[in-house]
C-alpha cells in the first residue's frame, strides 16, 4: 500500500463525518428556527389573555432583537384592534399612509368578523434609518352565521410587514400581497 493510499482513507472518512455532522446541525437549527419560543410579559403560556385576545408570541430570534419587545407590543395592539374591530386603535398601530387608505366603513367591511389567532413574530429585520421589516405567522378565522358550525374561513398565513417610525413611534405598514403566503387550515 502506498503512502498516498494510507492517508487518503482517513481523510475521506473525516470529510464524510464532517458532512454528516454539518447536515445534522443544520437540520437542528432549521427546526429551532421554525419552532417559536413562547414569550409573554406575565410568563404565561396561554394563547389568549383574560379578555380572549390572542397573545402575540415571539421566536428566540425576535426575543434577542433590540427592538423585539417594542415590535411585539406593536403587533399585539394591531391584532387586538382587528379582533375587537377597534378602528381608532388600529389607526394608532399603522403608518399614516395605511391609516388614510381606509375609512372606518371600508376597514370594518374588510375585517368584519375575522379573528386572528396563533400569532408568532418569527423575525425582525432592522434597516438603516427609520425602517425595517417583521415576519409574522398567524391563523385567521371567520365564523359563519351559525356560531356552532365550523368556521367559514380558516387560513394559516405568513406576512412580511414593513416597519416605519413616525413621530418617534414604531408603526406597521401594509404587507405587499406578494409577501403574504396563505394555506387553508
Amino acid at each position: 500500500m502506498s503512502s498516498q493510499t494510507r492517508w487518503l482513507l482517513p481523510v475521506v472518512m473525516a470529510a464524510a463525518l464532517l458532512a454528516v455532522s454539518g447536515g445534522l446541525a443544520a437540520q437542528q437549527l432549521y427546526r429551532m428556527a421554525r419552532d417559536p419560543v413562547a414569550v409573554a410579559p406575565s410568563g404565561a403560556d396561554d394563547a389568549a389573555d383574560a379578555d380572549g385576545n390572542a397573545k402575540v408570541r415571539v421566536s428566540a430570534d425576535t426575543f434577542a432583537h433590540p427592538d423585539g419587545q417594542e415590535v411585539r407590543d406593536l403587533v399585539q395592539r394591531y391584532v387586538t384592534s382587528r379582533n375587537r374591530q377597534d378602528y381608532a386603535m388600529w389607526r394608532d398601530t399603522v403608518t399614516t399612509r395605511e391609516a388614510r387608505s381606509m375609512s372606518v366603513q371600508q376597514w370594518l367591511a374588510a375585517v368584519g368578523g375575522i379573528q386572528t389567532h396563533d400569532v408568532v413574530i418569527r423575525r425582525v429585520e432592522s434597516a438603516p434609518g427609520p425602517h425595517g421589516r417583521v415576519l409574522v405567522t398567524f391563523r385567521v378565522t371567520q365564523p359563519g352565521k351559525d356560531p356552532s358550525a365550523p368556521a367559514v374561513l380558516c387560513h394559516r398565513s405568513r406576512a412580511v410587514f414593513p416597519l416605519a417610525t413616525e413621530n418617534g413611534k414604531l408603526r406597521l405598514g401594509s404587507p405587499r400581497w406578494n409577501n403574504v403566503v396563505e394555506e387553508s387550515c
